[in-house]
């Protein structure tokens, strides 16, 4: 029982999991809806609206959850302060440019000015959110952290879909989009925290400055990784296909965030606390691995009727499209884990290389993909990119702490693919 009880890392880790789980069950139905709802044309309009957001939110990110989750004075008034004043002054400066390079990125992809005006608000109203919540992640409060995001998620479930049935057209996705950050933001107050109050204390800047140089980094690396297809897609494919890709993307792209949800909020904290290998780590990460390669292998099988028959048969490519996919998300859940914990040792500087390795292999696999096979060609390219991101992450990995996890990853591996075979052959007979 001593595996179970009430603070362990196995109880916070079903928290997360089974939090994310039902979001991630809500987020699912919410993209159905909206495919019934809404042509593939304008789903990829947002598809490409949404990454060129998050690549602007990203920018000059000093990793201020992260500066507060490591930091000894964390929960001190003046870093918490100082932390959330750079916040708010970040969202500020974002906003304005956002929205003085609307036009400008409207050219690029042939979509209306005014779609990247209105959401160009998106980083003033995060950066008005609270830094209460990143406090809950510090002292390892999974089930207060957990029931905040599903509270925020339902709600926005209900909002959006409401908005989107009653008015039907790009604006409603807009709309969407911004309510459920102000939602978020709103909400966040309701958590326990110091008063908040500006506050730019020297000595907090320095210590906040100093780690988010690297966070800066990994950030914006990690973010072209992961949307360098979609920026780079949008420019030579029709907004049909990014729609039905953008759908296919968007369910592969769960179990990574999954990893990485709980990766931040139970393996990065408590790797931090011990600051060396801890047989409850590896133990709780076998785990983890195996339950993703049975529930990836499983998909993969199954992924091309279940697309078919949820969304219709505007969305019926998406299958084949998400199968694909699905081989980089194993890639994508594996390395999750290691950042989680490289970073908890302190080690960030290894994980924006190894994502500078991945963005890089994106830069050619991808357009090298396209060019000779297609979509298909670029879909194969981004599982490339992801492999490249794993390959680097375990040589960093075996640097600081040896090869048990190397060994839990590649047995996992090796547990999807029987998996994957059962079911092929299942399907067979």
């Amino acid at each position: 029982m001593k595996a179970f009880k009430r603070d362990s890392l196995a109880v916070k880790m079903l928290w997360a999991s089974g939090s994310y789980g039902m979001i991630m069950v809500l987020r699912f139905c919410s993209s159905v809806i909206i495919a019934r709802l809404l042509a593939p044309e304008l789903v990829g309009v947002m598809v490409i609206v949404n990454s060129v957001r998050m690549g602007v939110e990203l920018l000059t990110d000093v990793g201020i959850e992260q500066n507060i989750v490591r930091s000894k004075r964390g929960d001190e008034r003046e870093f918490f302060n100082t932390a959330w004043t750079i916040q708010v002054l970040r969202g500020v400066l974002l906003t304005a440019l956002f929205s003085s390079i609307s036009p400008l990125i409207s050219k690029v992809y042939g979509i209306d000015s005014r779609i990247f005006f209105f959401i160009s608000a998106a980083p003033l109203i995060t950066g008005l959110g609270s830094t209460s919540i990143f406090l809950l992640v510090k002292n390892l409060r999974v089930r207060e952290r957990n029931v905040f995001e599903l509270k925020v998620e339902l709600l926005n479930f209900f909002i959006a879909i409401t908005i989107i049935f009653i008015w039907p057209t790009i604006w409603s996705l807009v709309a969407a989009t911004l309510s459920s950050l102000a939602i978020r933001a709103g909400l966040s107050y309701s958590l326990p925290h110091p008063k908040h109050r500006f506050c730019l204390d020297r000595s907090s800047m320095n210590e906040i400055v100093s780690f988010g140089k690297w966070t800066m980094a990994t950030s914006l690396v990690s973010f072209s990784a992961a949307n360098l297809d979609k920026i780079y897609l949008g420019t030579v494919v029709s907004l049909s296909i990014m729609g039905v890709f953008g759908i296919a993307r968007s369910i592969s792209d769960l179990p990574g965030t999954l990893a990485s949800r709980i990766g931040y909020q139970v393996i990065f904290p408590a790797a931090a606390a011990s600051g060396k290998a801890n047989s409850e780590l590896s133990r709780l990460r076998l785990l983890l691995v195996c339950v993703a390669a049975v529930a990836i292998g499983t998909v993969v099988n199954w992924a091309d009727l279940a697309i078919n028959t949820l969304y219709g048969s505007n969305y019926k490519d998406g299958g084949k499209i998400l199968q694909i996919l699905l081989f980089g998300a194993w890639f994508s859940v594996l390395s999750s884990f290691s950042e989680a914990t490289l970073l908890g040792r302190g080690r960030a500087a290894a994980i924006t290389f190894a994502n500078i390795f991945r963005l890089l292999g994106m830069l050619v696999t991808i357009p090298v993909g396209f060019s000779l096979y297609g979509l298909t060609g670029a879909l194969y390219g981004i599982v490339a990119s992801e492999f490249l991101r794993f390959v680097a992450l375990a040589i960093f990995e075996i640097a600081a702490a040896g090869v048990t996890d190397l060994v839990i990853s590649i047995a996992a591996t090796a547990l999807m693919a029987v998996t994957i075979t059962t079911w092929t052959f299942l399907r067979t007979v």
